[in-house]
């Protein structure tokens, strides 16, 4: 290899330990994504991978000598979403039950009655609250069918919805609380 090609090889090969540490980063955001829809084997499934990723990037980058600065505050950044943030979500998820939970009917990316399927294959013991617009009537009749403890309208009474979660959670609310 001439210098010339050699050096452009150097400045190439820094992207390479850079593209594991984002396979990563990218698995970590997948096993928090997955833990947040319930799907926790493809959650433990996607933290396997960014341990594997994760070791194999400081190799990658010691083998290369393409270590740098950059490199160094990426890997460290992607280890705190994958080996922090994502697997106490997955502990968190899997561990705590909510006694209730209070549900818009439509949501981006998703509509309520899809997770509300998904609270039922969870825990088909929790109360879920629907909170729907006007338009909602066909879905919100749906979401009562699969076992909403109730249907708000938009928008929402307060002291409707107070009185609702002091049911829910066996407490009496007065209303001037």
């Amino acid at each position: 290899m001439i210098p010339r090609e050699r050096a452009r090889f150097r400045r190439g090969a820094y992207l390479i330990p850079s593209l594991f540490t984002t396979g990563n980063l990218l698995c970590g955001y997948i096993a928090l994504v997955r833990s947040i829809q319930g799907e926790f084997e493809w959650a433990a499934i996607a933290l396997f991978i960014a341990a594997l990723l994760d070791r194999v990037d400081g190799w990658v980058a010691r083998l290369t000598g393409t270590s740098s600065d950059f490199g160094v505050q990426f890997d460290s950044l992607a280890d705190v979403i994958s080996f922090g943030i994502a697997p106490a979500l997955l502990a968190a998820v899997r561990r705590e039950r909510p006694d209730l939970v209070l549900l818009d009917l439509r949501m981006p990316g998703i509509d309520g009655v899809e997770v509300l399927k998904r609270i039922r294959d969870i825990d088909a013991g929790i109360a879920v609250i629907m909170i729907s617009g006007a338009g909602d009537l066909a879905d919100a009749s749906a979401a009562l069918a699969s076992g909403v403890l109730a249907r708000l309208q938009k928008p929402v009474d307060l002291q409707q919805l107070k009185q609702l979660v002091g049911d829910v959670l066996g407490r009496s609310q007065s209303p001037g609380q």
